[in-house]
């Protein structure tokens, strides 16, 4: 199987992110299927009070949320909500940069005051040191890629020991699905009609308009998802079949729902961890994806260069695009 994701969907997320942040926080409509401006306002505050309950809940069992890093942050809501209501500090990232440039929007929307730094990579390159930050995490990220590994090794390698790494709102493969159609996140009155039967979820996936785009739009058995935590010390899962069904996790094997997920699909949250050991921790500093040395780089002209490669990397908008020269001009020129 290969991990890595192709060129050709990281190209499709940029230019499909750009275009829907200008629907979600201007007046153009690209995607009559997608939320307009006024929905995404209730779409982020409804996103930002799930995202809370997450933190809430790992604050209390003793996880340090700080120092953190966002992956596949969008307009950047979950990190807003460490910044301000945690006092945690950290990075938002994303492949696309306009969906961070509306950060200070989602923040008034939000109410929020304190941005974390935005910083655009590719996840199967983050530009960090070793043993960086405690917390890590992702939304509705890993299945965007061909096997979630390609992205949970680069997290391993870049949290503390002892770090923790949460992700949510990722799918699980629904294994009696006949994919007749991609449907889009506002539903067409005949999809309305065949949910209303109870149909629709047996033969049609989501995702039509990322697809369009040719962004992958992935769900995975549970046989990748354990693969895809490998590198972690340990970890806790739930898997929790859609739209109803028992709870259960990839560390006990529950029949019942196995069985639920087998005819349903569903989704997984989980939360990883870093074995602890006596190596020294790195304060996050933003280091060189292209020699993979780790250096700090260092500021020139506006931009940041690699004191050890010698690769230079553009700061557009505040905003550093930390990918490699080869792979940073076929995505953005």
């Amino acid at each position: 199987m290969t991990y890595k994701q192709p060129i050709s969907a990281k190209r499709g997320e940029i230019r499909f992110r750009d275009k829907l942040s200008d629907q979600h926080f201007g007046t153009k409509t690209a995607f009559p299927q997608e939320y307009t401006s006024q929905e995404m306002i209730r779409v982020l505050v409804e996103k930002t009070r799930r995202v809370r309950e997450d933190f809430a809940k790992l604050n209390r069992e003793g996880v340090a949320l700080s120092p953190f890093l966002d992956i596949g942050a969008g307009y950047g809501q979950a990190s807003l909500l460490l910044e301000n209501e945690f006092s945690a500090q950290g990075f938002a990232s994303d492949l696309a940069s306009k969906p961070l440039l509306t950060m200070n929007e989602s923040a008034k929307r939000l109410g929020f005051s304190r941005l974390p730094h935005a910083v655009v990579f590719d996840a199967e390159s983050i530009p960090f040191p070793n043993q960086s930050f405690a917390f890590v995490f992702c939304y509705q990220t890993l299945h965007h890629f061909p096997h979630p590994l390609a992205v949970t090794r680069e997290i391993a390698r870049v949290l503390k020991p002892g770090g923790v790494f949460f992700f949510a709102e990722e799918p699980v493969a629904q294994s009696f699905n006949l994919p007749l159609w991609h449907r889009p996140t506002k539903l067409r009155w005949w999809e309305k009609a065949l949910k209303a039967t109870l149909i629709l979820p047996f033969i049609s996936r989501i995702g039509k308009t990322e697809i369009d785009h040719g962004i992958l739009e992935e769900a995975f058995p549970l046989s990748v998802w354990k693969e895809a935590l490998t590198p972690f010390a340990k970890f806790e899962t739930e898997l929790k079949p859609f739209p109803f069904g028992p709870k259960g996790s990839l560390e006990r094997n529950n029949g019942l729902n196995r069985l639920f997920l087998f005819f349903l699909g569903g989704g997984i949250t989980g939360v990883a961890r870093k074995k602890a050991s006596q190596a020294k921790p790195t304060k996050p500093h933003f280091a060189c994806p292209t020699c993979r040395r780790h250096p700090r780089l260092s500021k020139k002209n506006g931009a940041l260069i690699c004191p050890n490669c010698g690769d230079t990397f553009p700061v557009t908008d505040s905003i550093p695009i930390l990918i490699k020269k080869k792979l940073r001009k076929k995505l953005y020129g």
